[in-house]
């Protein structure tokens, strides 16, 4: 199950230690977790370079969790539009 305090995004690339979502570089905190399409986690130089992200942050704006969705929970979690 996913927390509720997530934000949604498209990933465009993992390189320790950041992470390119929707064309915002972010550094991952430390201890952040990685999940993949099977809810593994998975460490930064294993993880898909793209799909359909939700994370959150911690205090300091770090990504502390990064989730990469399924094709069954991608439509419950549409990218937000641009303004």
């Amino acid at each position: 199950m996913l927390p509720g305090n997530v934000v949604v995004g498209e990933l465009q690339g993992v390189e320790y230690p950041h992470v390119k979502i929707s064309d915002k570089v972010y550094r991952l905190a430390p201890g952040s977790r990685i999940r993949d399409r099977h809810n593994r986690i998975v460490v930064p130089v294993s993880a898909p370079q793209s799909g359909r992200v939700v994370f959150n942050f911690d205090s300091l704006g770090q990504v502390l969790g990064l989730w990469i969705l399924t094709d069954i929970e991608i439509p419950y979690y549409p990218l937000p539009e641009k303004p």
